[in-house]
């Protein structure tokens, strides 16, 4: 894990049906967690509202980067919206994370 200006961002190796899944995942702030997922667009363009959420919150704000975006792998079985939502639910398992407000925008919406 890595710490730059208030982020840290780490990837987590998350179990899936098809297997682990590595997932890079920036988070700011502190406070009640919010998972903001990005559209086709990638991770920059929810970074600004992170960073706002984070700021004026109390709100730890975690943005992870859809597998295959941002540089990142894309395992042949996560091929299907259904399939990310079960990457994100076993990442908020992983980090032992319940009561999250979850926020995404486009395909990030629709997962």
């Amino acid at each position: 894990m890595f710490t730059t200006t208030g982020l840290s961002t780490a990837v987590h190796q998350v179990p899936t049906s098809s297997g682990p899944v590595p997932v890079t995942v920036t988070e700011r702030g502190q406070g009640r967690v919010v998972l903001l997922l990005h559209g086709g667009a990638g991770p920059d363009s929810v970074a600004g509202f992170a960073d706002l959420l984070a700021a004026h919150g109390p709100a730890r704000v975690l943005t992870p980067k859809h597998p295959g975006f941002g540089g990142t792998p894309r395992p042949d079985g996560i091929d299907s919206v259904r399939r990310l939502a079960e990457v994100y639910r076993g990442l908020l398992d992983l980090l032992d994370l319940t009561d999250v407000t979850v926020v995404g925008n486009s395909i990030g919406g629709w997962i």
